[in-house]
């Protein structure tokens, strides 16, 4: 005698197979064109990094819990912050490349939203 079976998808199955129809997400490049030069340049062109480069210049701190300061080392804007003990250092980006930085920062190939 036959035995009756029936096809069952699991959650787990049904998520899997919904997981594989997302496409996946990968960044492109900030500009195969721009180097060192043009990114200094972009920088001294920004207003909104002005002030940051004035502050290069006097050697003022930013108020704040953190010491900030600024600093131009090989043609390019640094802001430095010490943070718990250790020294970080930040390229000021300037404005007309902060999406694609960002983008390039947290896109990724695999969909984390997809998980439950």
């Amino acid at each position: 005698m036959l035995a009756e079976t029936q096809a069952v998808v699991t959650r787990s199955q049904a998520r899997q197979k919904q997981a594989a129809k997302n496409p996946l997400r990968v960044t492109q490049s900030i500009d195969s064109q721009l180097d060192v030069n043009e990114l200094s340049r972009l920088q001294k062109e920004d207003d909104t990094l002005k002030s940051w480069f004035e502050k290069t210049e006097s050697q003022v701190t930013e108020p704040g819990e953190q010491e900030t300061k600024f600093e131009v080392k090989h043609g390019l804007l640094w802001r430095i912050r010490e943070d718990q003990k250790r020294q970080v250092k930040q390229l000021a980006v300037p404005q007309g490349l902060r999406e694609k930085v960002m983008s390039l920062g947290h896109d990724c190939i695999y969909e984390w939203s997809t998980r439950s």
